[in-house]
């Protein structure tokens, strides 16, 4: 009778002891909540771009004929810079970027006006500052752009035949702007973006030397960029 008293006594004190002993072990860590990415910060970086240009040649002496010179469309490929800084706001990305870009794109047509003459434009170096506009969904943004462009370019009319230059100019030619692009963050720092951008440069009467031609270019400029960026965000 004593034995078994005294072993009930022992169970009902062990189970009140449990909660206690329980409370004293070390709790297992819950999983840590992944992190939002933060595009907030400035960043650097390079990229490659292609830039498909269309340039409309029109004539207005001082020789006769005058009018519709032809016309030519061209590609080439760039490589350059870019600096720019965000700010975030919940999901929506507040940004604005400067970009700089040298290569070559050459296009040349064959006059419609006069025998024997090429037409032929050559585009160097652009630049492009935006604005931009975006949608975060985690490390993935989507954005529209605009702003203005700027394209440095050199034309210059010669004999098909000889190869000999006429006459000559160059300009330094400002649009606006407009774009889209997806960019997607990697890892804390490193970001890759693709994107577009067409720019309207409009038309401008050329004065060509030293013959004082003058000519009206029309154009327009797209370009298609592929951007490695380095985020200084600390995220």
């Amino acid at each position: 009778m004593k034995s078994w008293l005294f072993g009930s006594v022992g169970l009902l004190a062990l189970a009140a002891a449990s909660p206690a002993f329980a409370a004293d072990l070390p709790l297992k860590a819950a999983p840590p909540v992944p992190a939002l990415y933060n595009w907030t910060g400035v960043y650097i970086g390079i990229n490659g771009s292609a830039v498909l240009s269309d340039k409309r040649w029109d004539y207005f002496g001082p020789l006769l004929p005058t009018g519709d010179d032809g016309a030519h469309n061209f590609t080439g490929l760039f490589g350059g810079v870019q600096v720019g800084f965000d700010y975030q706001v919940g999901s929506w990305v507040f940004g604005v970027e400067a970009q700089g870009d040298w290569g070559r794109a050459r296009g040349t047509s064959d006059s419609l006006l006069f025998a024997n003459q090429t037409n032929r434009t050559l585009i160097d170096a652009f630049g492009l500052i935006n604005g931009r506009f975006g949608y975060a969904l985690n490390n993935a943004l989507l954005y529209v752009k605009g702003g203005a462009g700027v394209v440095q370019e050199k034309y210059d009319v010669f004999a098909t035949d000889t190869g000999i230059t006429f006459t000559n100019a160059s300009e330094t030619r400002w649009g606006s702007t407009v774009g889209a692009g997806l960019e997607l963050a990697f890892s804390e720092h490193i970001s890759v973006a693709a994107e577009y951008n067409h720019v309207f440069l409009g038309s401008r009467d050329v004065a060509f030397a030293p013959t004082g031609d003058i000519y009206r270019i029309r154009q327009d400029l797209d370009v298609l960029a592929l951007k490695l960026n380095y985020r200084f965000n600390g995220r």
